[in-house]
């Protein structure tokens, strides 16, 4: 398909210059409530290049993961069977010792389907309509004392750790791909964290300068997989941290929803 003219929307911060209010994350991720601010841009396709582009530089890489059939909706089986695959992906791209998956979301509807009102972390839901990034660097230690108890103690002593989010196609993508910023083009300004006792993470503001540069993967099949870092202990890198969203393809409104599933992994490195 080739680059192509589309627009995403990011946060947009109230003339007070106030920060999110962590109690409003359902409206703020889901976006009826809070209009936002919509930006055209240019959303690269990285297609034929995908090994160019890697997790430490730019905050994403795609990879070819054989697809099995399963029922992505059944936990038992995405946690027994999925969630191994992915465990064993994330080992051979990154070096981790341990790697620890969670919170597996699938997505069936069309965007903005869900109301913030129907919107139930865990169930069915459509492709993200926000820029965001799902794990803040502010307190990530409460997220793993929460959902991986047993993990805590190897993270805050261990030398390195990260957050990744693994999405793939459970059908070929013909509308609504995942798009995502090179982490390089975006500065520490222009995240805003939202934590509470609920959620933690971050969305973004579009800042003075403007210079975001997006990519998206065209026409993706259920055999490859983009794996996108939420988070990384290791600051000195271009990339500890990628936005991403979905992004609308021109002409494809009324195509069917895309599905996909995506499945969130922490890694520890000793």
């Amino acid at each position: 398909m080739g680059d192509v003219q589309t627009y995403v929307t990011y946060w947009k911060q109230p003339e007070d210059g106030s920060g999110p209010d962590s109690g409003d994350w359902k409206q703020l991720i889901v976006g009826h409530k809070h209009q936002g601010d919509r930006r055209d841009i240019v959303a690269h396709d990285v297609r034929g290049n995908e090994s160019t582009y890697s997790l430490d530089k730019h905050g994403f890489e795609i990879h070819k993961l054989p697809t099995k059939e399963r029922d992505h909706l059944n936990q038992e089986e995405v946690q027994k069977e999925y969630y191994q695959e992915i465990i064993d992906l994330i080992k051979k791209q990154t070096g981790g010792k341990d790697v620890t998956c969670f919170g597996n979301i699938v997505r069936q509807y069309k965007r903005d389907a869900l109301t913030p009102e129907e919107f139930i972390p865990g169930q069915v839901q459509g492709p993200s309509p926000r820029v965001h990034v799902d794990v803040s660097p502010i307190d990530p230690e409460r997220l793993v004392g929460n959902m991986m108890p047993g993990k805590l103690d190897a993270m805050t002593k261990g030398s390195r750790w990260q957050f990744f989010s693994i999405w793939r196609p459970t059908k070929s993508v013909s509308r609504d791909p995942l798009a995502y910023a090179d982490s390089g083009s975006v500065p520490n300004s222009d995240y805003c964290d939202i934590v509470g006792p609920k959620y933690n993470g971050t969305i973004l503001k579009c800042g003075d300068k403007r210079e975001h540069r997006w990519h998206y993967c065209s026409n993706m099949t259920p055999d490859e997989v983009v794996i996108v870092k939420h988070l990384d202990s290791k600051r000195d890198i271009p990339a500890w941290r990628c936005p991403h969203t979905s992004i609308p393809l021109p002409g494809t409104e009324d195509l069917p929803a895309r599905e996909s599933i995506e499945v969130r992994a922490l890694v520890l490195f000793d």
